[in-house]
């Protein structure tokens, strides 16, 4: 009878074994390399905003990368408001949420920035990124994981793309605003030489009118 039993087991197990394998879909994983380039020291010096990365810069960066606003502009980017995969990974973690809020007294952390369930989308989309730092160097891997393999590269090319964009246009404004305030200075440096010359116009004119007088001219 134990015999029955223990063959009885096996074959369950082995029907389980297989049932997974036909309902539970396969996970395909991209990867995408971000090397943050340090700039000659020379070329850095005296902009703080584009000094050479250090360890500390690095790190900020890839938390940049694994940030909720980013990953709203991703699923914005490619509609993915709708992806049976990510809604199905937003159940399953507004119900996690829920159950360890009743067990733990609190409730989970909201995204005041995000409507409806795009918090609970946003949290599926972090749930299978992976961002990673390879050592102390400044390569960064972006890794996406899904049951579409498109969704998994598109995701991943998004994230860096939208991620680059960001640093482009923050260094485009900062040398905006630096080209503005020396408009200003030269600007402001004109009218001051304007206003010399004058002055300096006026100086003449009084001084040869004295010389002047004092020939009797």
């Amino acid at each position: 009878r134990r015999k029955w039993i223990l063959l009885g087991g096996i074959l369950l197990g082995g029907l389980i074994g297989v049932a997974l394998t036909i309902l539970v879909p396969p996970l395909y994983t991209a990867e995408t390399v971000l090397i943050l380039e340090p700039r000659p020291m020379a070329e850095a010096e005296g902009d703080a905003a584009t000094a050479v990365p250090d360890t500390a810069v690095v790190d900020s960066q890839t938390r940049v990368l694994a940030s909720r606003s980013l990953a709203r502009e991703v699923i914005a980017k490619l509609h993915l408001e709708s992806d049976q995969d990510l809604l199905r990974g937003s159940a399953a973690a507004m119900a996690a949420a829920r159950f360890l809020g009743r067990w733990t007294g609190s409730a989970p952390e909201a995204d005041p920035d995000a409507k409806g369930d795009e918090s609970a989308i946003v949290t599926a989309l972090l749930s299978r990124l992976s961002i990673k730092r390879d050592g102390k160097s400044h390569v960064i891997t972006v890794a996406f994981t899904s049951t579409d393999p498109g969704t998994a590269a598109a995701v991943a090319n998004c994230l860096v793309d939208l991620y680059l964009k960001g640093q482009l246009d923050r260094k485009y404004e900062a040398t905006r605003r630096a080209a503005a305030w020396l408009r200003e200075q030269v600007e402001t440096t004109k009218s001051r030489l304007a206003a010399g010359e004058d002055e300096l116009t006026r100086f003449r004119e009084t001084a040869q009118a004295a010389r002047g007088a004092s020939l009797g001219v």
